[in-house]
């Protein structure tokens, strides 16, 4: 098993702990392109080559001499781009009956599996022009990747000293911005949008380089601790990821802290006592109305250019403005990856949340008084970037965590999982409506989908939301049940 000494060696000694902490933040970055990588690029590689696809489609339901109709071709193509969501929503709830009973290890394992056998059917699909095998594959991938991205926010969680649980989380949010962007630059036209086989063959290799590599990560320590009660591997497992210098005793005495019981119960039993129990319910409701705030990312990752072209932005800009918004984001997400422990979850997501709500509250704006004065327009463009570094540096990566922060051990990945299908469900429901809607009513659609429900949130947070930077989860808990009384 690696202890990565060679790499604290050659780090410099600028102060105590200093290389035990780069190395935890390197091992916490390599474990975040693991359950990250694939995620990610599968998000968007889709939204570049859409001609290529729709010609794979057309090929693929064609019949010798009877060709599809571009009708039939766009239903095709919209079940190919959102079956993933259900997919998603389903590998939700393989978490907790993964994770709790087999380990976070396990669960991981079990996603990267997954995902690896999803890619190689995703490239066969293509190379034998099977759409059925195609959307399969979508289901598949996103069945695997929502395993695996709640097991990989546990993992970090629960592996990070607590100095650095922030900090570690956040990179998941970077490596999965940055992949995003990966996959949209392959997907171009220049790059491998010409070449389905090729830019489906792209995640394979990754994918069964990160699943072999798995297998050399220990399990976390609260899991063998608090789950197994193994202290001898909790202490290998804290040594791995601290440092072979941690303080192993009074690591495990914080730990045990966090217990609330030794036993576990069915997923189903976990859930009503997480819907009866007045903290694990108050940490439910406030991750589902963090989450409120990363709905409309999913619209704007997704269409964008389709929101600038109908601002009168030339079409060329618009692309170019929606690549600067990708941009911003990933610039977001490394510079809250620096931010997150220093000034804390709580100020960070209040404050970029109201940027975030206002930049596309403004987008609204602009856009409908450009109608009055035409170069009122090319305010829009800043709007989108505004919004995507505030979401990377806040609302994003902060809101997709922060159950994991307010929950006891027992009961994470129960709150995890249905806090993520409100959300799933939210997103879904959402995406389909904003299209029409924005038809209808033009940028109005954004106040009723997403600043209204977005500002009464900020609201919420406000009253409720414990800062927990630098604090253990029993003492968070204990926070949270004073604030409901």
């Amino acid at each position: 098993m690696p202890t990565f000494s060679k790499i604290r060696q050659i780090l410099p000694k600028v102060r105590p702990g200093f290389r035990a902490d780069a190395c935890c933040v390197l091992v916490g970055l390599f474990v975040s392109f693991i359950g990250n990588f694939h995620y990610g690029y599968s998000t968007t590689f889709l939204n570049t080559p859409v001609d290529e696809f729709k010609d794979f489609l057309n090929k693929s339901l064609s019949d010798g001499a009877n060709h599809p109709s571009a009708g039939t071709i766009d239903v095709w193509w919209n079940l190919v781009l959102n079956i993933p969501f259900a997919g998603f929503f389903f590998g939700l709830f393989l978490n907790p009956l993964l994770n709790d009973k087999f380990g976070r290890k396990v669960g991981f394992l079990t996603g990267s599996l997954g995902s690896l056998i999803s890619a190689i059917l995703r490239f066969t699909s293509i190379w034998w022009e099977h759409i059925g095998l195609l959307v399969f594959a979508r289901i598949l991938t996103s069945l695997c990747t929502a395993a695996t991205y709640s097991s990989l926010l546990l993992y970090l969680q629960e592996c990070a000293p607590t100095h650095l649980r922030g900090t570690l989380t956040f990179l998941s949010e970077v490596v999965f911005a940055s992949m995003c962007l990966l996959g949209m630059l392959l997907g171009t036209d220049q790059l491998l949008g010409k070449n389905l086989l090729a830019l489906t063959a792209v995640p394979i290799a990754p994918c069964l380089f990160f699943l072999v590599a798995l297998f050399f990560f220990p399990e976390t320590p609260k899991f063998l601790f608090l789950v197994k009660n193994d202290r001898v591997k909790a202490a290998r497992s804290i040594r791995f990821y601290h440092g072979q210098k941690a303080d192993v005793d009074t690591i495990l005495e914080e730990m045990a802290q966090e217990a609330e019981s030794k036993e576990l119960p069915s997923f189903l039993k976990t859930c009503r006592i997480v819907l009866r129990t007045d903290h694990t319910r108050n940490a439910l409701i406030l991750s589902v109305v963090c989450l409120q705030n990363c709905v409309g990312m999913w619209s704007l990752l997704l269409s964008s250019t389709y929101f600038l072209e109908q601002s009168d932005v030339p079409s060329t800009v618009a692309e170019w403005g929606s690549n600067a918004m990708m941009a911003a984001y990933i610039a977001g997400t490394i510079g809250g990856a620096v931010l997150i422990d220093v000034y804390g979850r709580r100020p960070l997501l209040i404050t970029f949340t109201i940027i975030n709500v206002g930049s596309l509250a403004s987008f609204v704006i602009f856009d409908q008084l450009h109608h009055l004065a035409d170069w009122v327009k090319w305010g829009c463009l800043p709007a989108l970037i505004v919004y995507g570094i505030s979401y990377g540096l806040a609302v994003g990566p902060i809101s997709w965590f922060i159950c994991n922060e307010l929950t006891p051990m027992q009961f994470r990945s129960c709150v995890q999982s249905l806090s993520y299908a409100v959300n799933t469900l939210l997103v879904v429901g959402l995406s389909f409506a904003v299209l029409p809607l924005y038809d209808a009513i033009g940028s109005w659609a954004f106040l009723p989908l997403y600043v209204i429900p977005s500002t009464f949130s900020i609201f919420y947070i406000v009253r409720f939301l414990p800062e927990t930077k630098n604090r253990e989860i029993h003492d968070i808990v204990e926070d949270l049940k004073l604030r409901r009384r």
